[in-house]
């Protein structure tokens, strides 16, 4: 089942193989509806996007919190970013902000960042910006090249 995933984003990504969005979809649809947590958000990213079909928010907010609660950091990130900006859900910052740290915590430096972020924009104290500047560290620490270039 893994290999089904692997391909379903090898063609999404149109990396090494001949492929479409449209088989991508297919292919990580089977991947996912067989449990497989990473074909889960990857479907996910291809509904929130609508490459390979049309776009479907909600579906993908679906898949994301499966994967999410299977323990996928980039899920939980997509997920807490769907629950900021209210696409495919209510708008729920507080929610949004339980799974990015869930994202955080495993090691997602993305998650991080955009934390970070968030505590600079919402600064009305110190203690807000030291929250900021923790979360960069750590991102930084992480994966130094992709933290310098978000």
């Amino acid at each position: 089942m893994a290999a089904l995933a692997n391909l379903g984003l090898l063609l999404a990504q149109n990396r090494g193989v001949q492929g479409e969005a449209v088989e991508a979809r297919r292919v990580l649809g089977v991947a996912a509806k067989a449990g497989l947590a990473v074909a889960q958000n990857n479907l996910g990213v291809l509904l929130w996007s609508g490459a390979g079909g049309p776009r479907s928010d909600a579906e993908a907010v679906a898949w994301f919190r499966r994967a999410a609660d299977a323990g996928v950091a980039t899920a939980a990130f997509n997920l807490g970013i769907s629950y900021v900006a209210g696409r495919g859900t209510e708008a729920d910052g507080a929610r949004g902000l339980k799974w990015l740290r869930q994202a955080a915590d495993r090691g997602y430096p993305e998650a991080m960042i955009f934390l970070g972020t968030l505590f600079v924009a919402g600064a009305e104290n110190d203690n807000a910006l030291h929250y900021a500047l923790e979360w960069f560290r750590r991102a930084l620490a992480l994966a130094p090249r992709r933290a310098r270039t978000m």
